[in-house]
């Protein structure tokens, strides 16, 4: 089984069979192709907000504090500004053997996506995931595609 892992977003191909072999590998390099060049860039997106510093967001009233509603003002809740750079610069794509994952180390990832008793729940990975996912069907498509021409080309 090949899977690929979103925080809480897995993506799974599973019964996989080689037809005349090198299947999984192959369909494996797709799914890290698909995690490193449509999630990642993503992620930067949805993490990398620069428009308003800390000291700004505090002038605006803490937007994203759990005593406002979701997605009350300045941005919608997925996208995260950029404070130290710590949630970017601790994100990388790793290959588990049977799963490819975007990891990230931070620790200021679990407050904003678990939320604490002062700030919203925020889900950055998911809409990273949900805005690639044309880009990766797209591309497991045009693969699939490729693979069974060259195949039936032998």
């Amino acid at each position: 089984m090949i899977e690929a892992h979103i925080h809480d977003l897995e993506i799974s191909i599973a019964k996989l069979r080689s037809i005349g072999g090198g299947a999984a590998a192959y369909l494996k390099r797709t799914l890290m192709d698909a995690m490193t060049l449509d999630v990642m860039p993503e992620w930067q997106k949805f993490v990398g907000l620069d428009d308003h510093s800390l000291k700004e967001l505090d002038a605006l009233g803490n937007p994203y504090s759990t005593r406002y509603g979701t997605d009350s003002f300045v941005h919608p809740d997925e996208y995260v500004h950029i404070q130290s750079g710590d949630l970017e610069h601790s994100s990388r794509i790793e290959d588990h053997g049977d799963s490819v994952q975007l990891v990230n180390q931070s620790e200021h990832y679990k407050y904003i996506r678990y939320g604490t008793s002062v700030m919203r729940m925020r889900d950055p990975a998911g809409a990273a995931m949900r805005d690639a996912l044309p880009k990766i069907k797209k591309r497991f498509a045009e693969a699939v595609r490729g693979a069974l021409i060259d195949y039936i080309a032998r």
